[in-house]
């Protein structure tokens, strides 16, 4: 099957203070750049969810429900009927690398069949990260509902039997951590830079 990457750009950025998916990671790649380069390489092809950005290259979904949150946007997404499946990322986890997201997208795996939503979960966390998120197009009608219930957040899907959670160790938290703040920013800017040497 066939994968499209997601990625959520329709956020505000309100914590950040600036526009943080222009904001320049790694010379002059951006943050948003740094979630393209790693998402490509695992997808057939990629979609934004929310508005187009300069330097990214990919058609644009608007949300259908704008400003009321991931899960509306994912919502928006499904409705599109531009894939079977997709790869959701959000656009300011710029540790993320296409070896970790193809454990997502894994079709090989013999429980891949029964699997409508897969996430990470990290070693000694009690609860899934939402995103990312690889997500069979059917839910949307799950996540309709939801939202008509007053849900906004992405973790009301799993919960869901056919969700499944993907585990990683404790020292691959950073890789799935988002740069929300100018504190975590440049928290994994200094990451990023120590990992190069």
């Amino acid at each position: 099957m066939s994968v499209v990457g997601a990625i959520l750009t329709g956020g505000m950025s309100t914590r950040m203070g600036r526009d943080k998916m222009l904001m320049p990671f790694r010379g002059d790649v951006s943050l948003v750049q740094m979630v393209e380069r790693a998402v490509r390489p695992c997808v057939s092809s990629l979609v934004l969810v929310g508005r187009s950005l300069p330097g990214v290259d990919a058609p644009v979904i608007v949300d259908r429900r704008p400003h009321e949150g991931p899960l509306a946007a994912l919502e928006s997404l499904l409705s599109s009927a531009v894939a079977a499946a997709y790869l959701v990322v959000p656009c300011d986890m710029p540790l993320l690398t296409p070896e970790l997201l193809r454990l997502l997208c894994d079709e090989n795996d013999a429980r891949s069949a029964h699997d409508g939503v897969r996430v990470f979960c990290i070693e000694g966390e009690e609860r899934a990260r939402p995103l990312p998120m690889y997500i069979r197009s059917e839910l949307r009608v799950a996540a309709s509902a939801a939202l008509d219930r007053g849900e906004r957040a992405l973790r009301v899907l799993l919960g869901r039997d056919d969700c499944r959670r993907v585990h990683l160790a404790a020292d691959q938290a950073d890789s799935l951590a988002g740069a929300n703040t100018p504190e975590e920013f440049d928290r994994l800017a200094r990451v990023a830079a120590t990992s190069r040497r």
